[in-house]
This record gives structure tokens, sequence and C-alpha cells, in this order.
């Protein structure tokens, strides 16, 4: 009926629960991407459950024709290998990238979408390795407007992308091209 895509995916179940199996068969066959939304602690009222990102994995290896757009602070938390348990927004420098990192690396799958405090979180925690990883990953990033910056102006993630100087390409790709592939627009 003219959908594009699916989401944003908020449940209270973990990501390998028989019901998202069956959302990601729907997504696949009618060959549309899935935004879903990660949640931090089981008390999040928001989001699937995949703690350590493990299920995400295996979920990605199974449904390698749909294409899982990875969005909240249970996902962006994984941008550093350190995690503290119980803190849905890390603070601090990233010494080493983390399993967010990883999966977008290495599943052609698997999208991060930026949008919202999580997202602007991960990327000025630690400008350095925000830059960086920006440049890295541009094709694989999308630009969200999830709260922008509705609670926070102060958080607005257009300002803080723009402030990091990064290419036109990289703008293009993470702003508005990496989205178009997506939806097959391009």
């Amino acid at each position: 009926m003219g959908c594009e895509g699916f989401g944003e995916y908020t449940c209270k179940v973990p990501i390998k629960h028989r019901v998202n199996l069956k959302l990601f068969n729907i997504c696949a066959k009618l060959e549309i991407p899935l935004l879903i939304h990660l949640a931090t602690l089981e008390s999040d009222p928001y989001g699937a459950l995949d703690p350590d990102l493990s299920g995400l994995e295996k979920i990605a290896k199974k449904f390698d024709d749909v294409n899982f757009i990875m969005h909240g602070p249970g996902w962006w938390r994984h941008i550093s290998s350190e995690v503290p348990p119980s803190v849905g927004y890390p603070q601090g420098s990233i010494k080493e990238p983390g399993r967010a990192v990883f999966l977008l690396e290495n599943y052609p799958n698997i999208y991060g979408d930026l949008s919202a405090f999580s997202g602007y979180n991960a990327i000025q925690r630690d400008l350095d390795f925000g830059k960086n990883f920006l440049e890295k990953l541009n094709k694989k990033l999308l630009y969200g407007t999830d709260l922008e910056p509705f609670f926070s102006p102060q958080h607005s993630l257009i300002d803080l992308l723009m402030s990091m100087k990064l290419r036109n390409e990289i703008y293009e790709n993470i702003l508005y091209k990496n989205l178009e592939g997506l939806l097959h627009f391009s």
C-alpha cells in the first residue's frame, strides 16, 4: 500500500522473541527496512531488549535480506566496548570501539539512526572518536529527526554534525543518500 519502511518499532520483549521473528519475516517479504528502538534496561518502557547485542547479530544473519536500522540508548551505548550496566547514556572517552561499531562494520544489513539524545550522546561523548566514527561509517549512518531538538535545544544533532566540519560527501550520505538507498529512491 505504498509503505517504504517499518518503524520506529518498540516492544518489551527480547529481540529474538517469536513475535519479532514474525515481524522480521513480514519485512523480508515486503522488502522494507525496519527501524528498531533498543531499550537499555528492562525497566525502559520502550524498545526491544538485547543487552549485549548478541541477539541482533543472530537476527541480522538469519534475516540477511532485511535492513535493520538501529536506534535508541540500548544500541548507542555500545559505541564503546566499555558498557556500564544500568547506564542508559554513558559519558566519557571511548578507548575501544564497541559492538555497535563491529555490527555496522561487519553486517551490510545493519544501519545506525543517529536521532534523539542517544545518537547525539554517542557522538558528543568523545568528539575525536565521534568524528572518526562518522567519517569511517558514513555510508551506514542516518540522520533522523526523533526528538530533534524537542526537549533540549542544546542537544541538537544537526548542530553537532555541522560542527564536525566533515566533507560534503559525508554529510550527504548521513543526511539523505543512505536513506534514499534503503527506501529504493536512488
